[in-house]
């Protein structure tokens, strides 16, 4: 499995889809760390949206010139697409 390079498609994705009897099952298992597989999946999506929201206004707020604000959240911007 790949690592994501645009994790709010990539969320919409997951949300759009609906969970396999199993993964239901293992989600509501007494043994499961998850209690609500989809409610879950979808404030995940949720946050990362708010978190592209705020990285784009850092952005906004930071000189071109500065990688460790400008350069550095530019690319973690890339990644939520």
């Amino acid at each position: 499995m790949s690592n994501s390079t645009a994790i709010i498609t990539d969320l919409t994705t997951v949300a759009a889809a609906a969970p396999s009897a199993a993964s239901k099952a293992s989600s509501i298992a007494a043994a499961g760390p998850i209690g609500d597989l989809v409610g879950n999946i979808n404030v995940a999506l949720l946050k990362a949206q708010e978190l592209k929201t705020l990285l784009t206004a850092i952005k906004a707020s930071a000189d071109s010139g500065d990688t460790n604000y400008y350069t550095t959240v530019n690319n973690i911007l890339g990644t939520l697409a």
